[in-house]
Parts: C-alpha cells; sequence; structure tokens
C-alpha cells in the first residue's frame, strides 16, 4: 500500500504536459494564489500548458518558502517564520477543445452559406450578425433585396431549409447561446409569456434605463454584445424592432423552428 501510494505521488509530481512533454508542471495554491511550477521556473499563475497537481503535502510545505519569496511584493521569509495555510490543487490535464463539426448545410434555393460559416467559425458574431440580416433579405426575393429589408408578410415565405442552416451554424459556434429558437424558447417561456417588453429584457436588449439598445453600423456606437462570453443566452442574432414587433414575432414563430432538430432547445 504504501509503495503503491509513493508511486502515485511520484506520477502526480513528475506528471509530463499532455501539450510539450518535456515540460513537468506543478501547480499549487499558496495563500490563496495560484502558483505554476515548472522546470523553468516559478509563476504565479495558472500554467498555460499544463494543470498537473501534486497530492504529496511534503512537496507542497517544501517549496512553499520558495514560491512566497518570489511572489510580487513578498519579503523573504526566515527559517523560523511561520508557514501559511497551504492546500494542494487537484487538477487533471488540460483537455484539447473538443472539435466542432461543421453542421449541415442545406438550401432550398443554392444559398451560400460559407461567409456566415467562417464568421462564426472564427467567433466574428458582429460580422455573422450583418450576414444573417443579409442572407434573410436575399432569401425573401427581389422586393426584399429592393428595398433593403424584409418587410413581415415575408417571413413566412422564408424557406425552412435554409432558416434550419442558419441556426445551426449560430448554435454550433456559439455552444447553443444564439439562436432564433433559442429566442423562441425564452419568447414563450413562463417568465416572459410572448410579452416582448419582457422578452427584450431577457436577452439584454434594453439598457439600466429600460430603453432599447442603439445600434449603428460602425461597431465604436454600437451597444449590442458581441462576446459569446459576456452576452446574455438569445442575445443574438439581432432583429430590428424600431419599425414594430411583427417582423421579430414573424421570426419567432416561424414553423422552421418545429423541426424535431430544435424540439430540445430550453431557455
Amino acid at each position: 500500500m504504501a509503495t503503491e501510494q509513493r508511486v502515485r505521488m511520484r506520477r502526480a509530481r513528475r506528471a509530463p504536459c499532455p501539450r510539450r512533454p518535456a515540460r513537468t508542471c506543478m501547480l499549487y495554491c499558496v495563500s490563496g494564489v495560484c502558483v505554476a511550477v515548472t522546470l523553468y521556473g516559478v509563476r504565479t499563475r495558472d500554467c498555460p500548458l499544463c494543470r498537473i497537481a501534486c497530492d504529496d503535502p511534503m512537496s507542497v510545505a517544501a517549496v512553499t518558502v520558495a514560491v512566497l519569496t518570489l511572489l510580487p511584493g513578498a519579503a523573504r521569509f526566515p527559517r523560523s517564520a511561520v508557514l501559511p495555510r497551504v492546500s494542494t490543487l487537484r487538477c487533471e490535464a488540460a483537455a484539447e477543445p473538443a472539435e466542432i463539426l461543421t453542421p449541415k448545410l442545406e438550401s432550398s434555393v443554392s444559398f451560400d452559406f460559407v461567409p456566415l460559416l467562417t464568421a462564426l467559425q472564427a467567433g466574428e458574431f458582429r460580422e455573422a450578425d450583418f450576414i444573417t440580416r443579409d442572407a434573410l433579405i436575399t432569401l425573401a426575393g427581389e422586393a426584399a433585396v429592393k428595398r433593403g429589408y424584409v418587410y413581415f408578410t415575408e417571413v413566412p415565405k422564408l424557406p425552412v431549409e435554409d432558416l434550419s442552416t442558419i441556426e445551426r451554424l449560430w448554435q454550433a459556434y456559439s455552444d447553443g447561446k444564439f439562436g432564433y429558437s433559442v429566442q423562441r424558447a425564452a419568447f414563450e417561456s413562463k417568465k416572459v409569456n410572448r410579452n416582448f417588453d419582457l422578452f427584450f429584457d431577457r436577452i439584454g436588449w434594453k439598457n439600466k434605463e429600460g430603453s432599447l439598445l442603439r445600434w449603428l453600423p460602425e461597431a465604436r456606437g454600437d451597444e449590442f454584445i458581441y462576446d459569446a462570453e459576456k452576452a446574455p443566452k438569445g442575445h443574438l442574432p439581432l432583429t430590428s424592432a424600431l419599425r414594430g414587433t411583427q417582423l421579430l414575432q414573424g421570426l419567432l414563430e416561424h414553423e422552421a423552428w418545429d423541426r424535431e432538430e430544435f424540439a430540445d432547445v430550453k431557455f
């Protein structure tokens, strides 16, 4: 039993980094400060390459004094100094980010979804929102293209296949956070109950004063959020409500979201 424990500790202390086997990393928590100890020195932050922890408290105590003297603004501790409370972080090697498979790109009118796919893959959500808006105009027909926007009576005629592709792309590259079916789930939730004022507040389209956020073509004056980590769920894609909510309601009620693939979308 003791032999197995020593082997386990030794492996924990000398676990190779999954990305660079030549580097070894131990992660300690000293007085609440994360300290990564590598073969190349001590860093007072998480090791960017791996998150291997040492299970041996004696090893932690042995390096504590040396580590504390390297922390920013720390004074050198005499040997007689009382060591602060030391705990070990039990971590596993950082997993590689999962590869996102390209969703099915289907279109009933041979629409080119590559620009939208490319923008979303790059995390350029503002650009993707522009492309989505232009796509809806194109899919709505020549009259919409001439006037430059979609009229609410044209929404039911938007192809189910194409809207489904747009939805798959938004959901796939936002980890299910953005999309029209996500907005629909929020709109029909018990807390919102198809009330647009509550809906706008729920998906973060209102400011602290209760007014709708301002959208401008220039990024500097645009008040909407295009960061997937910071934006509320359902925040994107955007639909103008300046001319009323009929267009938005038409999109939220489109038959595409009744497809089985979107049946499990929750808010």
